[in-house]
């Protein structure tokens, strides 16, 4: 039986994050030169959003400079138009820790649950963060990180309770849609995938309203 092909090369080659054409952007919202905002495609809830830069870059803490400016501008755009529009906001990023798409995609959701909730281990296992640029540090210190930020309050959450959709699991969990949490399974449900789509529609009108 071959192995599977892990190597940095055979990641972007089959990566769904470089194919602008990938049903990832099938609810595009905006694109510049350097990024793509699209609604997920397996929404936990609606408005859920992606940030995804064009360059195969894996994480946050991964972008030039140039990428981390442009991208602090889009982060804000997208936060004020959730929280505006549905009165919340949450967002993450698994920094390698529990990736299943190896490519940068920072996730903006509604939320208006408590840290607690995320990581009911404990504050102990949430490392204040005082600005995002900060991530590269955490990082080099680490291998990788945890990002969330949650009542307008940044944290990187303890490594050793990193797991595969760490975040999608326990946003989905808290959300009461727990069937929601492993997006692959999701995105093909046919039982799910009528009411995924009318979410995304939903939310691409508002966003087309502001």
């Amino acid at each position: 039986m071959q192995s599977a092909d892990f190597s940095d090369e055979a990641i972007k080659e089959n990566c769904p994050m470089c194919d602008g054409a990938s049903p990832t952007f099938a609810y595009l919202l905006a694109e510049t030169e350097l990024f793509r905002i699209t609604c997920d495609a397996s929404p936990l809830t609606e408005g859920h959003i992606l940030i995804i830069p064009k360059a195969h870059v894996d994480c946050l803490a991964s972008y030039d400079d140039a990428l981390l400016s442009e991208f602090q501008d889009h982060y804000r755009r997208v936060m004020d138009f959730v929280r505006k529009t549905y009165g919340s906001v949450a967002t993450f990023e698994h920094g390698k820790f529990g990736q299943t798409v190896y490519h940068s995609h920072v996730h903006v959701l509604p939320f208006t649950g408590t840290l607690e909730q995320i990581v009911p281990e404990g504050a102990a296992h949430a490392e204040p963060l005082a600005d995002i640029s900060g991530l590269k540090q955490r990082f080099d210190r680490d291998g990788g990180y945890l990002y969330l930020s949650i009542a307008g309050q940044q944290y990187t959450i303890d490594k050793n309770l990193a797991a595969r959709r760490f975040f999608r699991d326990r946003f989905a969990a808290a959300l009461g849609v727990p069937e929601r949490g492993n997006w692959k399974q999701t995105y093909d449900h046919p039982g799910l995938r009528a009411a995924l789509d009318a979410e995304c529609r939903q939310a691409v009108a508002k966003w087309q309203a502001q």
